[in-house]
């Protein structure tokens, strides 16, 4: 896992152990971003969790506290193979002022209940989560 950021952008960057499921199949790879909210156990915005139909967009969602999403915009995505990156401009996430302190967490085979909200549980039972379960990776420029 890479994490970089430019004046506009923060770049998140994943290699998998075996390529990355289609952008158009259910539980592929998703981004979990924690801003400083923490709405969603600790976790503000996911990152590819609802299908774009597109190759090279990802969309972006705000997680509520009981995991329902909504629609914020999307991002530049790669995929090659095993491969996966986003570039996510740090005003889309209330990034875009001072310092970057972020946390962030990949996931994919997680659990989304019919009525389209995630099971944080489900990190532990179901899929892959990058670091393992409810835990969470950190960037951060402050000191």
């Amino acid at each position: 896992m890479k994490v970089a950021r430019s004046n506009e952008y923060i770049y998140f960057y994943a290699q998998t152990g075996l390529s990355i499921k289609s952008v158009t199949e259910e539980n592929r790879m998703a981004l979990f971003i924690g801003t400083g909210d923490g709405a969603f156990s600790g976790f503000d915005y996911v990152i590819n969790c609802k299908r774009s139909g597109s190759t090279t967009e990802a969309t972006v969602e705000r997680l509520s506290a009981d995991g329902s999403r909504k629609v914020v915009g999307t991002v530049d995505m790669k995929t090659e193979n095993n491969r996966i990156m986003f570039a996510v401009p740090r005003a889309l996430i209330g990034c875009d002022r001072g310092l970057v302190d972020i946390t962030f967490k990949w996931a994919d085979g997680f659990t989304i209940d019919g009525s389209g909200k995630i099971d944080i549980m489900s990190f532990y039972t179901s899929g892959d989560a990058a670091p393992i379960g409810r835990f969470a990776y950190v960037f951060s420029e402050k000191k």
